[in-house]
């Protein structure tokens, strides 16, 4: 097994879901933490969501203080991760700027089978402001790309899968 860094995005709660507002934090840096284990509430306008943590490991960083206000696919969390071979990763579109909700994908940096390093450019999108790069969160091996050139991408939603190395 090899220690790798995993990014948990505030994901996708709705259509009418824009933004939430971190609630309360249930972890801080260096909490060990398990799969299935409450890391935050975060709150939108008519309800609570609890976040719950994908893996086994150890807490990072926390991307927002309790009050902040944060789109879907902001970063939340880091997690410094023990990979399980078994263990994908489903990268969703993060947060790309106040008011941006979807992207035109325009061009992929990246193929299935790729290997990639966490900062490593997956994708090209547009958005009606400006054309952004998405970077890898973790290393990895890029086993899936979850859109096709020149889709439209809502924020939050699954834009790559990478296996662990």
């Amino acid at each position: 097994m090899s220690t790798d860094r995993r990014v948990i995005v505030v994901p996708f709660l709705g259509d009418d879901v824009d933004e939430v507002r971190v609630g309360e934090w249930c972890v801080a840096p260096g909490t060990p933490i398990t799969i299935d284990q409450l890391l935050a509430r975060l709150e939108a306008a008519d309800a609570t969501y609890e976040i719950i943590s994908p893996y086994t490991g150890r807490v990072r960083e926390l991307h927002a203080k309790v009050g902040d206000t944060l789109l879907v696919g902001a970063w939340l969390v880091t997690v410094a991760a023990e990979a399980d071979a078994d263990e994908d990763l489903i990268h969703n579109l993060p947060d790309l700027g106040e008011g941006v909700r979807d992207a035109k994908l325009t061009h992929w940096k990246v193929k299935v089978g790729d290997r990639v390093r966490a900062g490593d450019s997956l994708a090209e999108l547009e958005t009606d402001k400006a054309v952004v790069e998405v970077p890898s969160p973790v290393d990895g091996i890029i086993k899936t790309l979850h859109a096709q050139r020149g889709a439209k991408v809502q924020v939050g939603a699954p834009l790559v899968t990478i296996a662990p190395t």
